[in-house]
């Protein structure tokens, strides 16, 4: 299926295209999260808000490049806000700074 029409079928609420979508994006997503945490259950929490706010915001998605760049960048931002609310990433994160 091409993405452009799993998008639009998403947007129309079709339960299947979610689950495709998801499937299709969920394991290579999962390896960029866990780059960031470096913990699997941290990364499986960022990519279950990040695909939150993939659904929630597609209607955003303008089909301009790819989908899983668009899809990429929002998983990014998540794992990075995660690291910041939570406390014991702090010491690592202040410790990579001052490199």
């Amino acid at each position: 299926m091409l993405y452009h029409q799993l998008v639009k079928d998403c947007l129309k609420g079709k339960l299947a295209a979610q689950k495709e979508l998801y499937h299709s994006y969920a394991p290579p997503m999962l390896g960029v999260c866990y780059r960031y945490t470096k913990s699997m259950s941290d990364a499986e929490d960022v990519l279950q808000e990040g695909f939150i706010k993939v659904f929630k915001n597609l209607h955003q998605y303008k089909g301009e490049g790819e989908l899983g760049g668009w899809i990429r960048r929002i998983m990014v931002t998540t794992a990075i806000n995660y690291l910041k609310k939570n406390s014991r990433y702090q010491t690592e994160l202040l410790f990579e700074e001052e490199h």
